[in-house]
């Protein structure tokens, strides 16, 4: 079955594909072509939305730039397929931000399907990433498994499959990001001969960069006072984050799993972990169903509180401009809630 709708899923994706070069090609007058006053940036997820955001400061959805998130706040980040309408704002755009990772999967279908001209910036490229885990178990004893670390320089023989995405959520990674970002905009600033705004963008990345260097040392700090292990009854997308931190964990699946349901002895593995380890709080992630983390935690005696990925947020969340920072912030309150 997994075969079949992954043939239609590319069938759809062509078609969508030449219905956007069909309707390109007969617009009249260079309808299509960019605009060399105006910046537009589109951007898959809200990691790379919101690092670009950081970036542009007052200037984004400005009158000199316009960014657009495709996968919209509170939808479900790995099974999203885009419309005939982000497919002509891809392509009318000046930069097109992603990730790189399993989610990505269509990203590179239809950029190497259109040969498109499009400017790429591929978030991936400028960190080291690590495994997927494909079990639910990380403890000293298996920690090695997540030190094997690959290099972007060999993208081409990794298989987006088999590595975890979720780069953003450490802080060193995010700094990385960023950096890339400015670079980025920087040189696109120049083409377009919009170098003014540079100088701007700079500022924005430095303050960012130190914003996210103070919140990182409180994380440490927090996590430095405490046990350093947490468990997480839900899928985990922290990996990145955990191995930053010296934070262990054991969790019912790994990031990008769709499961919501697991076996009784994974359930059973996780309560009795939270109970020899005399935790105060078992965890869950954001846009989730998190009956799991409810059994576990009421089995335990303990709370249940949430972890924030980042990888997508809440309409709410997203109209009152919560950011990395805001969120990584919930993520240091409730790991202090968790371990005091």
């Amino acid at each position: 079955m997994k075969k079949v709708n992954g043939f239609f899923n590319v069938v759809f994706l062509s078609f969508l594909i030449l219905s956007v070069i069909s309707v390109s090609g007969c617009s009249k007058n260079g309808a299509d072509k960019k605009n060399n006053d105006t910046i537009s940036i589109v951007a898959t997820t809200f990691p790379c939305y919101d690092a670009v955001r950081a970036v542009l400061g007052d200037f984004a959805n400005s009158d000199l730039v316009e960014l657009k998130l495709l996968v919209k706040p509170g939808t479900e980040v790995h099974s999203f397929d885009p419309s005939p309408a982000d497919l002509i704002a891809i392509k009318k755009s000046d930069l097109f931000v992603f990730i790189g990772g399993e989610s990505d999967s269509w990203v590179h279908r239809i950029l190497d399907a259109e040969n498109s001209d499009v400017k790429t910036l591929k978030l991936m490229d400028f960190v080291n990433v690590l495994e997927t885990e494909h079990h639910h178990h990380h403890e000293e004893e298996n920690h090695e498994h997540t030190e094997n670390c690959y290099s972007s320089e060999n993208d081409e023989k990794i298989n987006i499959h088999e590595i975890d995405e979720h780069i953003w959520t450490s802080p060193k990674n995010e700094i990385k990001i960023v950096n890339a970002v400015f670079e980025k905009l920087s040189s696109l600033c120049t083409e377009k001969k919009l170098d003014h705004l540079i100088e701007d963008f700079d500022t924005n990345t430095k303050n960012y960069i130190q914003r996210i260097e103070k919140l990182s040392e409180e994380i440490q700090s927090v996590v430095n006072d405490s046990s350093k292990f947490i468990v997480v009854a839900d899928r985990f997308p922290l990996v990145y984050f955990a191995k930053y931190f010296g934070i262990e964990y054991k969790a019912a699946f790994s990031g990008c799993s769709s499961a919501i349901e697991t076996s009784t002895a994974t359930i059973s593995d996780l309560i009795e972990t939270v109970k020899n380890k005399n935790l105060k709080a078992v965890y869950y992630m954001e846009l989730g169903n998190h009956k799991i983390a409810d059994t576990v935690a009421e089995s335990s005696g303990v709370e249940g509180l949430l972890l924030q990925s980042v990888q997508n947020v809440t309409k709410d969340d997203f109209e009152n401009g919560e950011t990395w920072i805001s969120l990584m912030e919930r993520n240091k309150k409730a790991l202090e809630q968790g371990f005091n």
